[in-house]
């Protein structure tokens, strides 16, 4: 899923926008001090590997290309953590966001939280935590129009009340982006 999200925006925002759209500030939503914030951090995070690459791809290309000073955008998220990505979507225009999320059959806004969610479920699992006993892992919205309508097949009126943040949300909305990346995968008949 991490490969298929960093591979969707990166290939959206490179054709359109060429091999540094990450620099231009144009195509971001930099509209409180928050975002802004935000948007700096990435930015010194872009610089941080710019200046001391950890990867030998990236200590090749600066070697062979010495006047560039960035990046292309498809080196620079693959050096990217699923949280990063996040991030950058976040801070994204909508009109942005909503190309992207079109990848997956989904909603901006909601795409957004699922990104948090399995930010969330991975550091969990990667840190050796509990999962199974966790109650706050990002809690998806009642109105997920994708989530209801993928996954509720008879009507529901609990649906109303609260989708309860478990982790059996986490893996109906990994079962449903699996689908969605390949739909071959996961077949039930």
């Amino acid at each position: 899923i991490e490969i298929s999200v960093k591979s969707s925006m990166n290939h959206y925002m490179t054709i359109n926008f060429w091999i540094h759209w990450y620099l231009n500030e144009s195509l971001f939503q930099l509209t409180n001090e928050k975002k802004i914030d935000m948007y700096k951090k990435f930015i010194k995070k872009v610089e941080k590997i710019n200046e001391k690459p950890n990867s030998v791809f990236v200590k090749s290309y600066f070697e062979k290309y010495t006047s560039e000073k960035y990046l292309p955008s498809w080196m620079l998220i693959e050096e990217l953590t699923i949280w990063e990505i996040s991030t950058v979507y976040n801070l994204l225009k909508t009109s942005h966001r909503i190309s992207i999320s079109k990848v997956y059959n989904t909603y901006e806004k909601d795409f957004w939280i699922w990104l948090q969610l399995l930010n969330t479920l991975r550091n969990i699992s990667a840190h050796h935590w509990r999962l199974w006993n966790k109650k706050y892992i990002t809690k998806l919205k009642i109105e997920d129009v994708t989530f209801k309508k993928y996954f509720q097949t008879k009507p529901n009126i609990d649906w109303k009340n609260e989708v309860i943040p478990n982790y059996y949300n986490a893996i109906l909305v990994i079962y449903y982006l699996l689908n969605k990346i390949n739909k071959n995968f996961w077949r039930l008949n």
